[in-house]
């Protein structure tokens, strides 16, 4: 392998610890991804951004990260899984509309499982009646899944 190569593994290794350390360090996701990305693993990058999208959002970063989140999101075809964390992006830097047509698509996906189908319909609910559904307690119960 060229010197490159193991470098990019050992900086996968370093950020993968770092997530290990604290998951909510949403900054290892995204350079982990840049890396899978620079060694032609796309899928990996991919979902790495994702991860930056999630956690990013529930660290009160929901604005820097949402760039990420349309990364994903594009990255992946608009994979619904995706979207579902470009969901919670959108709905906290106040896109309304945009995060009920995301929760909406993470809703139909035959992939979603549907304990959590629930929790979205229930958010898109409180969305559409102008309540914020995303108490601090809620974010923290989100944090802690």
């Amino acid at each position: 392998a060229r010197s490159d190569q193991k470098d990019l593994a050992g900086a996968i290794a370093d950020f993968d610890q770092a997530i290990q350390f604290n998951p909510q360090f949403a900054n290892a996701f995204y350079n982990r991804g840049l890396a899978r990305s620079d060694q032609g693993d796309l899928a990996g990058a991919i979902a790495d951004y994702n991860s930056t999208c999630w956690t990013g959002s529930l660290a009160g970063q929901a604005e820097n990260y949402l760039p990420t989140c349309d990364r994903s999101v594009t990255l992946s075809d608009g994979n619904p899984l995706f979207r579902d964390s470009r969901g919670l992006a959108r709905a906290l830097t106040g896109d309304i509309p945009g995060a009920i047509e995301d929760f909406q698509a993470f809703i139909n996906s035959p992939d979603a499982p549907d304990a959590l189908k629930v929790k979205r319909e229930a958010w898109i609910r409180s969305l559409q009646s102008g309540e914020n559904p995303f108490t601090p307690e809620v974010l923290e119960e989100l944090r802690n899944e």
